[in-house]
């Protein structure tokens, strides 16, 4: 096992990712926290696969939960969990959790213990053995050890994966368990869950949880879920539209005799285009993309416009429906002009025809539009946006000062934006994207910030979010304060420094400035050694 600081703290087995820590926070946290918020009350859990430890140390928080019990293969993948204190809510720590080191399989089949959920996180089906994960034995085994009315949720790709072998998993799941959802998470990503009686849909609840805790936050974090419309509005299918037929495809059953996805994955691997999630809500049953709510109700308007923003944020592209109402077709044009960088057009748009703003993303998407013209009317927006996510606030109040001239102060909240980052990690991607653009313009219009910025930068961010952005600035704010500053973070760099001849001009500067002749004279052939490279791709490419 490999541990891998980029974006945030991943973990790799056999050289693949299988795991970030904040990447895959929507998938991770909710792969537990969604059947929690569903089921009227959850006392005990069996998670399979501890990766990051968000889906247990979520689980675990919950007050009512007694007993997380965590069925992991390989033992070093507790060294991740560990490194993942921050965001996983220190789940190694946490009395009520219990870790097995065993096969999941055998775990099921030997164990008397009895569940309300269980949550199964597998890594690709197409890697060996796992998916033995996707049987009917492994469901039968799983269904097995739940309690009347519980819930069996699991990940499943929805990239590089063709409309049958999907099929494949939904029917073997179908034969085991008679009610069958399918929810998204993020991007591409599905969780299926499954159930021996009707799954509850209780709106007043959900309602009622998000103003609680670990819930409020796990929404907050993972959905950026501020009401049940917009935790609803990750619903993609139910009972009848899970049904392969419906899609125009017979799914088969997979089995320990006959595993078919196992090749169904490995045949789709590395092929691009979307997934099966459009193809699954158009063939499923008329009306079925809307949940049905058993109790307390949802606002169908506000329900219908959270799917809208969910499916253009996940697409990168504004997603219109088939029948759009007026208000669905001002949100695209808003939309589409955001995804083109039409700031000017998207709030000329808004202005004169606005549409009800949903929170906190088309919020934070208006904010943006403001501070990339420079107006002030962001700040009305971003009031709103810190008590949801403060990061966001920061990153995008940075930008409107920098757009208005006032670099001292865009430099103050981005100060305030590093501390915030290094508690916790999440932000809105369009705001956190702005957030090294925007420093780099203010050390050119505020040189006299710079060695204030630069310590602001010196410490990680919550399991190194944002890493190599991070360094990146780091060493470029160092490079430009000379050879004194550079020298006091190169430890944090050798010896596999960033190939950059900026980088490795300046760390030789900074050794010949010290009494270190040795290190002088590596970092020289360093430096000449790039420049060689250089000039001899420079020749081939002519």
């Amino acid at each position: 096992m490999a541990i891998v600081a980029l974006e945030g703290l991943a973990f790799y087995l056999n050289g693949k990712s299988d795991g970030n820590a904040v990447g895959d926070a929507g998938t991770q946290i909710m792969l537990g926290m969604l059947p929690a918020t569903l089921h009227p009350r959850v006392e005990s859990s069996l998670v399979i696969g501890l990766g990051t430890g968000e889906t247990a140390g979520w689980l675990a928080a919950i007050p009512t939960v007694r007993r997380v019990d965590v069925v992991e293969l390989e033992p070093a993948v507790i060294e991740m969990a560990e490194r993942c204190a921050s965001v996983n809510r220190d789940v190694l720590k946490a009395e009520n959790v219990r870790l097995i080191f065993d096969d999941a399989r055998e775990v099921l089949l030997t164990t008397d213990a009895t569940y309300d959920l269980i949550a199964s996180e597998p890594s690709n089906p197409y890697r060996v053995g796992v998916a033995n994960l996707f049987t009917r034995e492994f469901y039968r085994a799983s269904r097995a050890r739940l309690r009347p009315g519980g819930l069996f949720v699991q990940w499943l790709q929805g990239y590089e994966v063709d409309l049958q072998t999907t099929a494949d998993v939904l029917a073997t799941l179908q034969e085991v368990f008679p009610h069958v959802e399918i929810w998204q998470s993020k991007a591409e990503d599905l969780l299926l869950v499954g159930s021996d009686s009707p799954i509850p849909h209780d709106a007043d609840r959900v309602r009622e949880r998000l103003g609680s805790e670990p819930f409020g936050d796990a929404l907050r974090i993972a959905w950026r879920a501020a009401d049940a419309e917009a935790f609803f509005a990750r619903y993609v299918v139910g009972p009848s539209g899970t049904n392969p037929v419906d899609v125009g495809i017979v799914g088969r059953i997979n089995s320990d005799d006959l595993n078919r996805i196992e090749y169904g994955f490995a045949r789709t691997l590395g092929r691009g285009g979307s997934g099966p999630i459009d193809e699954i809500r158009r063939g499923s049953a008329a009306g079925d993309g809307a949940p049905r709510v058993a109790s307390g109700s949802l606002d169908a308007r506000r329900l219908a416009g959270h799917r809208q923003l969910v499916g253009s944020n996940q697409a990168g592209r504004a997603i219109l429906p088939e029948h759009p109402t007026d208000e669905q077709q001002r949100r695209h044009r808003f939309l589409t002009s955001y995804w083109n960088a039409a700031t000017d057009r998207m709030i000329a748009d808004y202005e004169a025809a606005p549409h009800p703003v949903l929170f906190p993303d088309e919020t934070a998407i208006l904010a943006l539009g403001y501070a990339d013209l420079g107006r002030e009317e962001a700040m009305i927006h971003l009031a709103s946006l810190a008590k949801f996510q403060p990061s966001d606030a920061a990153a995008i109040e940075a930008y409107l000062r920098l757009r208005q001239g006032k670099g001292d102060e865009a430099a103050d909240r981005l100060i305030d934006l590093f501390e915030l980052l290094r508690d916790e990690p999440w932000g809105f991607t369009h705001a956190t994207e702005l957030i090294f653009t925007t420093l780099s313009s203010v050390c050119r219009e505020r040189p006299s910030r710079i060695a204030e910025l630069r310590e602001a930068l010196r410490e990680p961010f919550a399991v190194r979010a944002l890493d190599t952005q991070r360094r990146e600035a780091l060493w470029r704010l160092s490079a430009l304060l000379g050879p004194e500053a550079m020298l006091e973070i190169l430890p944090e760099f050798e010896p596999h420094v960033p190939w950059d001849e900026t980088f490795l001009t300046a760390r030789w500067d900074a050794y010949r400035a010290s009494a270190d002749a040795d290190a002088a004279v590596r970092a020289g052939r360093d430096l000449e050694r790039f420049l060689e490279e250089r000039e001899a791709s420079s020749e081939r490419r002519r």
